[in-house]
């Protein structure tokens, strides 16, 4: 090779490895200008809220809370977001203390109740029924501690020997209380003369079966038999079982019509 040869192929040599010099740093400027993939954050691992999921269609079983017995029967079953689980379609419980023998019975188109079966919100032909107390309303919640019905909704009820309705209702369960309140209507009926009902219509309305006292306030109108009568309230007392009236004592501003054998 001569030595014009020889000065060629080096130069060629040259050329070419700057030309793949630069080829390679090309690449690695065009990998750099791209920076680093970004990273995938990992899915946060939380606790799962509860939804509306994992429907159990066709429920029928009973809990176990200390000593009550709940038996439940209901088209769906399912746990809400709030810590609270859902019944619906033609719901229906019975309640069953063991100890006393007392059974409650419970309806509603929708219940929603706490993990220990001790707050009960009823709603759509709500029902509560037991131990002589029966009441109806578009919504209706029980409690356990303390004991407690109760609506703001509208209320028709019968307890014992008294029938009637109410905008408000509370009733205690382990002293046997009676609260009205808003546009009360009520029927007493005593047994041993079933013609004669004593009817009130007033504010407000409160019985205790422990005392076996009621009283009601406020824009009195009552009558019973032929007696008709309006006062600012209205006391009354009724026997040791219950059956009848003992005594009614009217106060403030009363006014009474009393008719005995047909004469005024």
């Amino acid at each position: 090779m001569t030595s014009q040869q020889v000065v060629i192929a080096r130069v060629l040599r040259f050329t070419l490895i700057a030309g793949l010099a630069l080829v390679v740093g090309a690449i690695v400027w065009y990998l750099a200008s791209r920076g680093r993939p970004r990273a995938v954050e990992p899915a946060r691992v939380e606790s799962i809220p509860e939804k509306k999921v994992e429907r159990q269609e066709g429920v029928e079983h009973f809990d176990f809370k200390g000593e009550r017995v709940i038996q439940v029967k209901a088209a769906r079953h399912y746990a809400g977001q709030n810590g609270r689980y859902y019944l619906e379609g033609s719901v229906k419980v019975k309640e069953v203390d063991t100890k006393s023998s007392r059974e409650k019975f419970i309806q509603g188109d929708t219940i929603s109740y706490d993990r220990g079966w001790k707050d009960v919100i009823l709603v759509g032909q709500a029902s509560i029924q037991g131990e002589g107390l029966k009441v109806e309303s578009s919504v209706l919640r029980y409690q356990k501690e303390p004991e407690m019905i109760q609506t703001e909704s509208g209320a028709v009820f019968s307890y014992r020997k008294i029938s009637g309705q109410a905008e408000q209702l509370r009733y205690f369960t382990d002293n046997g209380s009676l609260w009205l309140e808003g546009n009360v209507q009520l029927e007493f009926r005593d047994e041993t003369r079933s013609e004669d009902a004593l009817i009130l219509r007033t504010s407000t309305f409160a019985y205790s079966r422990q005392e076996r006292k009621g009283q009601a306030r406020g824009d009195l109108i009552f009558s019973l038999g032929l007696n008709q009568g309006q006062a600012d309230s209205l006391f009354f007392e009724v026997t040791e079982d219950e059956r009848e009236i003992e005594k009614i004592e009217l106060r403030g501003r009363a006014r009474a019509i009393f008719v005995s054998d047909g004469v005024s």
